[in-house]
């Protein structure tokens, strides 16, 4: 597995596109910058923006978590790598 990441760096927040805008989501580093790294629209089929948009900015944490869960070797690391996976499936649930 290639260690070096080239995506965009987490942790990535989903903010509006707009102040005001309930139809599409981006996803940014922070809410300082004002470029985003990708954004989403409401779906067809009645999925939600805000759903897609938590999942996606997810992305990085999970990553993560994946990477500590298949590193962990003893009782402590495979639960500091449980706690990062709940919180990045809290993330990813939008709460």
């Amino acid at each position: 597995m290639d260690s070096e990441s080239k995506h965009t760096p987490g942790p990535w927040i989903v903010t509006p596109i707009a102040p005001g805008d309930n139809v599409g989501y981006a996803f940014r580093i922070s809410r300082e910058h004002a470029w985003s790294v990708a954004s989403v629209a409401n779906g067809a089929h009645g999925y939600a923006a805000i759903d897609n948009a938590c999942l996606i900015a997810a992305a990085p944490d999970l990553k993560a978590a994946c990477e500590a869960i298949s590193m962990a070797d003893n009782y402590d690391e495979i639960e500091a790598a449980k706690e990062l996976a709940l919180a990045a499936l809290a993330k990813a649930s939008g709460r």
